[in-house]
């Protein structure tokens, strides 16, 4: 027996706003994941939310500054994809320059 596939087109998606220089293909990909506007597609600093708003900063700078004051290591363990290696390898050297290991 043979297996028949069917393709589905995706509909347009009334109401999204992407840069018109955006590849057809990313526009799509975009929409239907739920991106609406260019300023969603914002990675700026801008964009981050403030430091006051990170759930547990405090408790983490506590941590950190009875781990230095006591000369304990600190462990940084990060996901092997693009954005864990990347905030990994981030982390380990703002630890050094702020004087950890």
């Amino acid at each position: 027996m043979k297996q028949q596939i069917q393709l589905r087109r995706r509909e347009a998606v009334d109401g999204v706003d992407l840069p018109a220089d955006l590849p057809p293909l990313l526009q799509r990909l975009y929409a239907s994941r739920g991106v609406r506007s260019a300023q969603e597609l914002e990675r700026s600093v801008k964009g981050m939310l403030p430091w006051t708003q990170l759930t547990g900063v405090e408790k983490a700078v506590e941590m950190l500054h009875e781990a230095f004051e006591k000369g304990l290591h600190i462990v940084v363990v990060g996901d092997f994809d693009a954005d864990g290696a990347t905030s990994t390898a981030l982390s380990v050297l703002a630890l050094r320059a702020l004087g950890y290991g």
